[in-house]
């Protein structure tokens, strides 16, 4: 008698059981499909946002991270503040090339601090991260401060750099130039088809 049920039922499992793999197979493809849905809306509103508040979310390429991390030349122990840090790359470039550094970033848009909370996360890397706007700073500490930010906004951090920061600080700045300020040394990168410049400053 349990032969013959066995017989008799193996084969309802087997359809019960393909059936059953075959709804969570697309309730799977259904779930991601809305969860990229939910991501390209999210990326778009906050890209609207970057745009319409005037700060552009543009992070550095991969080149140009590599470049800017060489040319600070970290030294052990150094602290190292990246203003606008948008996603981390750039301190956590710096954290893996040289992990006695005291890093810091500041990235006051919510959406780019995220994907650096996440990136961070993701590479393991301590470091301090705040959603805040760098300006409230104390910056005395700093012995180098990685840069990319808009002109207008590097003619405002002139004379909070003045004021706040140590002799021989030194300062990296991705393509812009301060208005006031000579750089001490110019750097042109070949990123892809095109050259970028990166301006060291030593205040």
């Amino acid at each position: 008698l349990y032969q013959k049920i066995y017989i008799f039922t193996r084969p309802h499992y087997c359809v019960f059981f393909s059936e059953f793999l075959y709804d969570s197979y697309v309730n799977l493809i259904e779930l991601l499909f809305l969860l990229a849905s939910l991501l390209a809306l999210l990326v778009t509103i906050f890209a609207v946002w970057h745009i319409f508040i005037g700060v552009p979310a543009v992070p550095s390429s991969h080149t140009m991270t590599r470049e800017m991390v060489e040319l600070a030349r970290l030294k052990t122990g150094e602290t190292v503040f990246d203003l606008g840090a948008g996603d981390a790359r750039l301190l956590v470039a710096a954290k893996q090339t040289e992990p006695t550094i005291h890093a810091i970033g500041y990235e006051l848009l919510p959406s780019m601090w995220f994907l650096g909370w996440f990136r961070i996360k993701i590479h393991q890397v301590q470091l301090d991260w705040y959603r805040k706007d760098f300006f409230k700073a104390n910056l005395e500490s700093a012995d180098v401060i990685l840069l990319y930010t808009l002109p207008s906004v590097l003619e405002k951090l002139e004379t909070k750099f003045d004021e706040e920061l140590k002799e021989g600080t030194r300062i990296l700045s991705h393509a812009f130039q301060f208005p006031m300020k000579q750089p001490v040394a110019i750097y042109e990168v070949q990123d892809g088809r095109k050259i970028r410049k990166i301006f060291e400053y030593q205040w």
